[in-house]
């Protein structure tokens, strides 16, 4: 199994950081996980430029600052969390800029991958960080596979708080079994990946075509479509 640990902070040793790594610990020590540790911070990212290059070939133009290569690197993961403090009530901005980046939504990225979400407050909104994370997994077509919520005060040892190691234990074990048993999603979930992809995103991707070309391929690839062609200007 191969998981990618993103930590969107811009401190690579904050609060985020240090669970994250405990995460990354966990894991590894299991001997069947190839794991990859993402620090964002160490990305001098571009931000999204709009040309929507990315739907018409599935690539993002923009190849120097490594998002696009980590794009990649998800792409072949089985797993990915993803944590992120909580700045002005939402994800860090470098984190907004992976995810304008990455090509996740439309191309449903994430089918198929166990995800699971951090997040590290001191006063407010760390569930809505979760909120905007675990959107952009089942938008992308990801298994959500568990949260962590932290409200840690500023510079504090997050595992100074009572009870929140225990807590990581529990999930991380949870987590890990259930990407080795390889669940599903609910039949609720399967539903409401069903229906953004049929009412979504193939209606608006069909009428046009040539924008498209890259998605439909990865799509095919994925296994989402049976294949590219088009048949009375429907996806087969």
């Amino acid at each position: 199994m191969v998981v990618t640990i993103i930590n969107g902070s811009p401190r690579k040793n904050g609060a985020t950081g240090k669970i994250l790594k405990e995460m990354a610990k966990y894991l590894e020590s299991k001997g069947d996980v190839e794991l990859n540790y993402v620090d964002l911070s160490e990305y001098n990212m571009r931000f999204c430029k709009g040309c929507t290059a990315c739907f018409r070939t599935g690539e993002c133009i923009i190849k120097e600052d490594g998002l696009e290569a980590l794009s990649h690197l998800i792409s072949r993961s089985d797993g990915l969390v993803i944590g992120s403090p909580t700045y002005e009530s939402n994800v860090h901005g470098q984190v907004k800029t992976m995810m304008d980046r990455g090509h996740f939504v439309v191309e449903q990225l994430l089918t198929g991958k166990y995800c699971f979400a951090v997040s590290t407050y001191e006063n407010a909104q760390g569930r809505g960080v979760l909120k905007v994370l675990n959107r952009l997994f089942s938008y992308s077509g990801g298994i959500i596979a568990g949260n962590l919520l932290a409200k840690v005060i500023f510079n504090k040892d997050p595992f100074s708080i009572k009870g929140l190691r225990q807590e990581l234990d529990e999930k991380m074990k949870k987590y890990y079994n259930t990407m080795k048993m390889k669940k599903q999603k609910s039949v609720v979930g399967k539903i409401f990946s069903w229906m953004i992809l049929n009412f979504g995103f193939k209606p608006m991707v069909t009428k046009h075509v040539d924008r498209y070309e890259g998605v439909m391929k990865k799509w095919a690839a994925m296994g989402i479509v049976r294949e590219t062609k088009l048949v009375n200007n429907h996806l087969t």
